[in-house]
């Protein structure tokens, strides 16, 4: 007597075949999922996020009355990170008139002093880096419109110089905020 198995000798080796198969499909699915996954959390954790602002203590000011200016580099990633600035502080801030006149036209009328100084700055997590300057309304910078602060608004622009360039300061920066204020006469 000879049985079944004798006559389809092949039927458990094929079948073996096809779950190896399926496993292998499966197991290459997992590893492709996986690794997706896996690159995307170590983007999302070495990749830097930071936010860059520029504020001050109120939106209006009465001629001669000190602004304070508070400039904000926030990391907002999982690991510290670290820049490069092309000055020493690391950060500058310029006011600019805006004439009344001609909206679109500026005038540059303060900055804060600043050295040269390639300067790599780390910041941590959740940290933040900060400086306060204070404007005492007086003009640094094209004095030739005359010295005195007119009553307007005035445009407070903050940033962090590229360290590599080769351009005015100003020029090339890595982070760039700005904000407005009102100048009074009463």
């Amino acid at each position: 007597m000879t049985s079944c198995h004798n006559h389809f000798p092949n039927l458990h080796s094929v079948r073996d075949v096809r779950l190896s198969r399926k496993k292998i499909v499966l197991f290459a699915f997992s590893v492709t999922i996986i690794g997706i996954a896996l690159t995307y959390s170590v983007w999302t954790i070495i990749t830097p996020k930071w936010s860059f602002s520029v504020t001050t203590n109120k939106t209006a000011y009465r001629l001669e009355e000190n602004v304070e200016i508070t400039v904000s580099l926030k990391n907002m990633g999982f690991i510290t990170h670290a820049f490069k600035s092309r000055i020493n502080n690391p950060i500058v801030v310029s006011i600019e008139y805006q004439h009344t006149e001609n909206p679109t036209s500026r005038i540059q009328v303060w900055f804060n002093p600043f050295q040269e100084d390639i300067t790599e700055f780390s910041v941590g997590p959740s940290l933040s880096l900060n400086r306060h300057f204070i404007w005492n309304q007086t003009k640094s910078t094209n004095l030739w419109t005359g010295e005195e602060i007119e009553p307007g608004i005035y445009w407070i622009q903050a940033f962090i110089p590229e360290y590599s360039s080769s351009m005015p300061i100003g020029v090339d920066n890595i982070f760039s905020a700005w904000t407005s204020i009102n100048i009074t006469s009463s």
